[in-house]
């Protein structure tokens, strides 16, 4: 792999927004410097249509009594005005009757007009002179008297002064800005060089080192940021890698007995493992890309691979189970990902017997060459489960380890929602940057700085002036607001940091938790269940009210009471949804007094029918479309284990249900 050096990829990351921010500026100045030239060229036009309008009754006058001498006279003195380059008198048939300087278009009036058709007064076009490439304006004006049209005068002005102004104040700009977008590439290229890629560079040359074998080297780097504490980092890495290669060497005295025996065992275990392959009881199958077996391990009655190898895998499949089979394999094909099911393969000769059937992908140069597929009998195995599928301790282990599920689960859905959240909260603090209104605030400031010199007279008599005071008084309500939401969000982040670290850690609590009986406060547990399911409570809009009183700690298993506890609150949340918003609420509250502490649940949910009361503990009995029936059972057994109970509690449908947890205090002060 090519290797990449940050300081290019840095000079390369500043040229090309340089290069962005040029193109931006040019496109503007192009804009801008248009409109402007627009502006000079419309002050030119009300120019010569004055100056056409002082001498308009005159040009009637003499174009009616037929002075052509008068009329030159007229045109060499409107030829003497700076800018003008050609004068042309037409009669209004549109036919030359006197002209002098550049003449545009010839002897034609040149516009697109018949003769006799009505012009507008000011009427004017661009021309481009052919012989020195001057911009011309062509302004063309009807000569009347009595209301009646004489004729025409086409007045053409030399626009090279406009032009060379243009250049001028592109030049200008262009210089001005390139200056300052290199100073400010400059300024980014020093700073990234001092605290960015000089560090890195320490950094890496003493990685070097140590990879050359000069262990123990440190990287002086006093910075606080995250360069400085990965040199920190490295710097203890260092001193401890200096001391494993020191404890290695003490090692290596022995190393070549240790060797010696290792290789003694590894050889055993070689010879061992190659006898259990060549005696392996299950079949091994190489299957190719297009899912042909091109090699099988053992014999099937006595023969190896006969009306097996070169068929496709997919004949060994009764149609009932092939469906599934095809879905497997051809996603280990497509995935490379390990792959298990649990099948009926026919083999030729033999009944259709259930297998255990692994998949793995075989990869050569990078790409799938074919897949391992390992069969395992187990069809004793599966009589065997059919005959214990009603044992009660197999029923119990499932329901522990998809309660232990629930606990993880729950724990990465709140996690990911809360992530979500900040990732929003991101969003939106970005947005706010990229359309803050100090990007407005800088233009009025450098509109302010232009007229510096002119500063009372734009702000008493210029309109933009008093504009401009009115928007500083305006943008300090933007920018208020601005920093107000800024801040709400940054406090939003902060609450959902603290709301993700309290989940991870009460789940952490309850991940290693041991079956081992023990003292524990019930409040505490209590807290830690609605710390992981905060934000599955939070998405349902559910009101928690909590009456935890103070009791003494009680003897407990806390990861089934957890199981429990995750449980009661779920079915809790699926009682609610059919539920207003407003009215959910889950109550949990303890009570002490007598030879039992009672932990009491209850919701406004859909409630529990009279009838169902007693039943709702049973296996298998569940009022879900998609319910298992495992929960209520296994909370039920779990209490019991822990020498208490637990009941149901219902006033009927659409009343809401409350659940009982009671537990044993005899003993208690033997036990602490």
């Amino acid at each position: 792999m090519k290797k990449k050096n940050l300081r290019i990829q840095i000079y390369i990351t500043i040229a090309l927004t340089f290069l962005l921010l040029s193109v931006c500026y040019a496109v503007i100045l192009f804009q801008f410097e248009n409109k402007r030239r627009d502006t000079v060229v419309n002050k030119i036009v009300m120019s010569v249509n004055a100056m056409v309008q002082l001498r308009k009754n005159d040009f009637a006058n003499d174009l009616f009594m037929n002075h052509s001498s008068a009329i030159g006279i007229m045109i060499e003195e409107m030829l003497q005005i700076q800018g003008i380059v050609g004068v042309s008198i037409f009669d209004k048939d549109g036919k030359s009757y006197a002209a002098a300087g550049v003449l545009m278009g010839g002897n034609s009036l040149d516009y697109e007009k018949e003769p006799g058709d009505a012009v507008s007064p000011g009427d004017y076009k661009y021309y481009e002179n052919t012989l020195n490439n001057i911009k011309m304006l062509a302004y063309i004006e009807p000569i009347k008297a009595i209301g009646e049209k004489l004729g025409y005068i086409k007045i053409l002005y030399s626009l090279e002064e406009v032009v060379k102004e243009s250049r001028l104040s592109m030049t200008f700009f262009t210089t001005l800005i390139f200056s300052v977008l290199l100073l400010i590439a400059v300024l980014l290229h020093f700073l990234l060089s001092y605290y960015v890629t000089k560090p890195v560079g320490q950094i890496v040359a003493a990685m070097k080192d140590v990879h050359n074998g000069q262990l123990g080297v440190q990287v002086d780097l006093s910075s606080k940021n995250e360069i400085g504490v990965m040199a920190q980092t490295f710097n203890q890495m260092s001193i401890e890698n200096e001391k494993m290669y020191n404890e290695l060497i003490t090692l290596n005295e022995n190393l070549e007995q240790i060797v010696e025996k290792r290789t003694l065992e590894l050889k055993q275990e070689e010879a061992k493992s190659r006898s259990l392959l060549e005696n392996s009881p299950d079949f091994i199958m190489d299957i190719d890309h297009e899912f042909k077996i091109q090699y099988l391990n053992k014999p099937v009655n006595g023969s190896v691979g006969k009306g097996i190898i070169g068929n496709s895998v997919f004949d060994l499949t009764p149609s009932k189970y092939s469906r599934e089979f095809k879905m497997v394999i051809t996603g280990v094909m497509d995935t490379r990902e390990k792959g298990i099911i649990e099948t009926r393969l026919n083999f030729p000769g033999d009944e259709a017997l259930w297998y255990e059937v692994r998949f793995g992908a075989i990869e050569t140069d990078g790409k799938v060459a074919g897949i391992i597929m390992i069969a395992t009998d187990i069809t004793q195995r599966k009589r065997d489960q059919a005959k214990l599928e009603a044992v009660r301790n197999e029923l119990i282990k499932q329901a522990h380890q998809a309660g232990m599920a629930d606990i993880a689960i729950g724990t990465l859905h709140n996690v990911g929602n809360v992530l979500n959240s900040i990732l929003t909260s991101v969003s939106l603090l970005k947005e706010i940057a990229e359309h803050s209104s100090t990007e407005e605030l800088v233009k009025s400031n450098n509109m302010l700085r232009e007229k510096m010199d002119n500063l009372e007279e734009f702000i008493l008599n210029n309109p933009k002036g008093r504009m401009l005071l009115e928007y500083y008084l305006e943008i300090e309500v933007i920018l208020v607001s601005e920093i107000e939401t800024v801040r709400s969000h940054i406090d939003r982040l902060e609450d959902k940091a603290k709301t993700m670290i309290d989940v991870i850690v009460a789940q952490q609590n309850y991940a290693g938790a041991s079956a081992l009986t023990e003292m524990y406060n019930l409040a505490e547990i209590v807290n830690d269940g609605l710390i992981m399911q905060t934000q599955l409570l939070e998405n349902n809009k559910i009101s928690v009210v909590k009456e935890l009183v103070d009791a003494p700690k009680i003897p407990l298993q806390r990861t089934k009471l957890m199981h429990i506890l995750i449980n009661l609150i779920k079915n809790a949340i699926d009682s609610m949804s059919g539920v207003e918003k407003e009215n959910r609420e889950l109550k949990f509250s303890i009570e002490h007094g007598g030879e039992n502490i009672l932990l009491k649940i209850s919701d406004t949910g859909i409630g529990i029918e009279k009838e169902n009361i007693d039943k709702i503990f049973s296996f298998g009995f569940t009022t879900k479309k998609e319910g298992h029936g495992f929960g209520l059972h296994s909370s039920a057994n779990y209490m019991t284990e822990m020498g208490g109970t637990i009941r149901a509690e219902s006033n009927g449908v659409g009343k809401g249900a409350e659940f009982i947890l009671s537990f044993p205090v005899n003993n208690i002060s033997d036990k602490k």
